[in-house]
């Protein structure tokens, strides 16, 4: 089932998402250096930090909206997902298509074909909605 016929799980999607973005947007130095992110980090190239000048872009705090949406995600969602038998697969595919990572690193990371790996996506997708409660968006 395709996430534009199925409004659940576009609405998990794009909650994960916000949520990598939102993570994305805080300054690094805020993290306490003796803690580092299970998830993995952000995918970043030279592209991603300048504008079409070259000039270093400036990133913008998040919002408390914003960070209070992220920490519903990060702090509630995938620490369900993550207890689940494999778990850590299955909240590592999931942030990793939430930060935009290509489907061609997820194949080679996962040992998966594309129609695998989209089929994996969509089932865990789903059943993070079920276990958070989207019943409808």
């Amino acid at each position: 089932m395709s996430k534009k016929s199925n409004p659940r799980l576009a609405y998990v999607e794009s909650r994960l998402q916000e949520a990598a973005r939102t993570l994305n947007k805080i300054p690094v130095n805020v993290f306490p250096k003796k803690y580092k992110c299970i998830l993995g980090g952000m995918v970043a190239s030279s592209y991603s930090t300048r504008d079409m000048d070259g000039d270093v872009l400036i990133k913008f705090p998040p919002a408390p909206e914003e960070i209070d949406a992220m920490d519903e995600v990060l702090l509630k969602w995938l620490p369900k997902i993550a207890l689940t038998e494999h778990g850590k697969k299955k909240t590592q595919m999931l942030w990793a298509r939430a930060n935009g990572l290509p489907w061609k690193v997820i194949q080679a990371k996962f040992g998966y074909s594309r129609a695998y790996a989209n089929q994996f996506y969509d089932k865990y997708l789903n059943e993070l909605a079920e276990m958070v409660g989207v019943n409808h968006v």
